[in-house]
């Protein structure tokens, strides 16, 4: 008797030859290369009290997951351990327990996905926990300017380290920061009058910084002045010429001149103004004028006229 295979059968047989004629699929290779820790260095910008953040440099061909901090004593026995599990992997110290001017220790290592760690990577960080000394110059509280003016102050880092910045902040905005000595610091007051709060900010190469502050006040206005008495445009003049004048301004005045072609011929400096001069030291015709003088430095000049002897 004939058999015959059916529809079903066939298929099957198809299907069976397909599978056992078809390749193996490949199996990844395993991650077998470590990741490297290229640097790690301290943050000083983000300082904080006795904390501070060191950033970690790191590579792998796949992707690091963590990065950890080994603390070390002085056998090299690891004192404290701890972790960072995010990208950019930053690491916290807390120097709190340890005394000012000590140098640690500490190991950092990088591990992958695939349980792969880096060689160890051994940091030693000097431990610095005072401030910089700064010497100011001498009555900067209470100062009187006018239009820009600089400020210098002398500067000193503890523990072997070095200024870094020293930051003139003006009614909380910064207004100048120098970054080499002489530590000199700029503001410009010219468009301002009144109260200006000064804070200086002293930075060092540990992250220490020193605050100075001061106030001081800005008069960038010319004192009031008006010739009360005395000879007009166009006078003839002879003996003893007097000229009285008024003159104000919210800083106080500080003297009073009379000028004869520029030049000063007279001076007061006390209220109520009274400049005198003799003819015969006047040129034979010169413009004359009135100058005041503010505490700030700022002038006024008022014309008379021209004089005849």
């Amino acid at each position: 008797m004939t058999k015959y295979k059916t529809a079903a059968t066939l298929l099957t047989t198809s299907v069976i030859a397909a599978t056992l004629g078809a390749a193996a699929p490949a199996l990844a290779a395993a991650d077998t290369q470590a990741p490297v820790v290229s640097r790690v260095t301290p943050d000083l910008s983000t300082r904080s009290g006795n904390w501070i953040t060191f950033n970690v440099g790191y590579s792998d061909n796949v992707a690091v997951t963590d990065v950890e901090m080994q603390l070390l004593d002085t056998d090299g026995h690891i004192t404290q351990d701890s972790f960072s599990y995010e990208a950019p992997f930053r690491l916290i110290l807390n120097m709190n327990p340890y005394p000012d001017n000590t140098v640690i220790q500490f190991r950092v290592i990088a591990h992958d996905a695939a349980g792969n760690a880096s060689t160890p990577k051994l940091v030693s960080y000097h431990v610095s926990k005072t401030d910089p000394t700064v010497t100011l110059p001498a009555n900067l509280n209470g100062r009187l300017v006018r239009g820009a003016f600089t400020t210098t102050v002398t500067a000193h880092a503890a523990n072997a380290g070095t200024i870094t910045s020293v930051q003139l902040w003006i009614n909380r905005k910064l207004a100048s920061t120098a970054s080499k000595a002489p530590w000199t610091v700029r503001y410009d007051s010219s468009k301002v009058n009144g109260k200006l709060d000064a804070l200086l900010i002293t930075s060092d190469s540990y992250g220490n910084y020193r605050t100075d502050a001061w106030t001081m006040t800005a008069d960038n206005t010319a004192p009031t002045l008006k010739k009360t008495a005395g000879p007009g445009n166009g006078a003839k003049v002879k003996d003893t010429v007097t000229v009285t004048a008024t003159a104000t301004d919210t800083s106080g005045i500080t003297k009073v001149e009379l000028l004869a072609a520029g030049k000063v011929v007279a001076a007061d400096t006390s209220a109520p103004y009274t400049l005198k001069v003799a003819a015969a030291k006047l040129p034979k015709s010169s413009p004359i004028a009135l100058r005041a003088t503010d505490k700030a430095g700022n002038t006024r000049v008022v014309a008379i006229g021209t004089w005849k002897r």
